[in-house]
């Protein structure tokens, strides 16, 4: 069951549901509809997720990009506390870019890029040599 959705018990043969965009309790309408927010208050199905060919413990479209930021961030011969320190961010934030676990926004590259010694642009190709160097390893 959805985490967003929460049945609340049965009264009267009325199921007490939360809508999930206003958090309003109420008594499930016939509609279906919330009755403040006029939404579905049934979640909605479940969309099956592109699949994404994972490539040494990473996902392929974030693996080039968190290398990328990773080899700059070493050639530069700083840590991740000190680029973070500089930045004013917590480490765990880099560490989660680096990972391939969070994608960064354009801002967020434009700010972490000088302090990587390199200019945002100049990130974006690095990522794209590796991502071609990885696919002729595969080929």
């Amino acid at each position: 069951m959805n985490s967003n959705f929460t049945d609340m018990g049965v009264q009267d043969d009325r199921r007490v549901i939360r809508c999930h965009c206003c958090n309003l309790v109420q008594f499930k309408s016939p509609s279906g509809l919330c009755v403040k927010s006029h939404r579905p208050l049934e979640p909605p199905p479940p969309q099956s997720a592109p699949k994404l060919v994972p490539i040494r413990g990473f996902y392929r479209p974030f693996y080039d990009f968190a290398f990328a930021v990773r080899l700059c961030r070493i050639a530069a011969g700083i840590t991740q506390r000190q680029a973070c320190a500089e930045i004013g961010v917590p480490r765990t934030w880099l560490s989660k870019i680096e990972g391939g676990r969070v994608v960064p926004l354009w801002r967020t590259v434009e700010r972490l890029a000088p302090v990587l010694s390199v200019t945002p642009a100049e990130l974006v190709q690095i990522a794209m040599v590796l991502g071609s160097d990885c696919a002729r390893e595969r080929a």
